[in-house]
């Protein structure tokens, strides 16, 4: 027998439902004896507290404890905690783009769950050292009683229109959608030209991004080039006059889970992140008004924040350490 057939077999029951379980039995007995877990996650603290609720529905054993700083916060306490040599968090949950300086660290231990198999591969680091946990979607959304359905943009190049200068809405931190859409619509020179003709069209910038889907079904902004969909939709459940779509790609914005290099509960860890992404995880995720990341569960606000068999953009980790320089590319264009 070749050694590839070899290889192919040995993949082959690694990948078996018989080794799955093996390995989730195994991480389960390891857990019971380490009891505890402590988790530093960038999400509400309501939201972690469902999420902790499901886990110990099923690891009742399990003490959780939590650190829910928000965005910059929790970056900084990492890593100040790591330079003075304390390693207390099992897990990490934060922004994709916020992670480069912990993967430069080595702070994250390489481990894929079973359940992120399930994931598209733009939802999993190569290297396994995170899986996406949620994300926020951004896409168009307009007024309808402002726009015409001829005006409605199919593609980015539709937004040049000489018809929608100064009916747009823009979120003014979003120098990531800004390189996305360089980058989609043909990168380079071509990309910066398309950026300069859009800044031509003079979108108004808005702080917030609910704030900005509020003002287009106020009618101040006639279409919003970046609005999160949950809060568009949420709106036009509600009844508000607005709309919206999905670009092709779909742009998207990842908050990631993974276990920590120096994790003190290892095997809690681990379980928490396959529980995390399992369909258990995801679907408290939807019920409190995230957009899970597994592309198998329906946001229980609306089957429409489904992104199953789109082709999706995620926003570049790299770009994290590039933060700095894009923001003062976005700012120069936008003003």
């Amino acid at each position: 027998m070749t050694s590839l057939l070899w290889i192919v077999l040995a993949l082959a029951l690694w990948l078996s439902p018989a080794s799955a379980q093996e390995d989730l039995q195994s991480l389960v007995e390891g857990a019971k004896k380490e009891g505890s877990l402590t988790l530093y996650m960038s999400m509400q603290t309501s939201d972690i507290q469902k999420l902790i609720e499901g886990f110990r529905k099923s690891y009742p054993f399990a003490k959780v404890e939590f650190i829910p700083l928000l965005g910059e916060r929790l970056l900084s306490r990492i890593i100040t905690e790591v330079n003075a040599g304390r390693f207390t968090a099992d897990i990490y949950r934060l922004d994709l783009l916020r992670v480069t300086e912990l993967l430069k660290r080595n702070l994250f231990a390489r481990y894929t769950p079973p359940e992120a198999m399930r994931y598209p591969k733009e939802m999993r680091d190569p290297e396994g050292r995170w899986s996406a946990h949620a994300l926020n979607l951004e896409v168009l959304g307009w007024n309808t009683g402002l726009l015409p359905k001829e005006l409605v943009p199919r593609r980015f190049q539709d937004l040049l229109r000489p018809e929608l200068k100064g009916k747009l809405g823009l979120e003014v931190t979003g120098w990531d959608w800004g390189a996305a859409v360089q980058e989609i619509v043909g990168g380079g020179e071509q990309g910066n030209s398309f950026m300069k003709a859009l800044a031509a069209q003079k979108p108004v910038l808005r702080r917030g991004h609910t704030l900005l889907s509020q003002l287009v079904a106020a009618g101040e902004d006639a279409l919003g080039l970046n609005v999160r969909a949950n809060g568009i939709e949420g709106l036009r459940l509600k009844g508000a006059p607005v709309d919206w779509i999905m670009t092709d790609p779909l742009l998207i914005k990842v908050q990631i889970i993974g276990v920590a290099a120096k994790a003190p509960h290892p095997n809690m860890a681990r379980l928490f992140a396959n529980f995390s992404l399992s369909k258990q995880g995801q679907h408290i995720l939807g019920e409190v008004g995230r957009t899970p990341a597994d592309p198998d569960v329906v946001p229980s606000l609306s089957p429409r924040l489904s992104f199953k068999g789109r082709k999706v953009f995620v926003y570049r980790p790299e770009w994290g350490e590039r933060g700095n320089e894009l923001r003062e590319i976005f700012e120069k264009l936008f003003g």
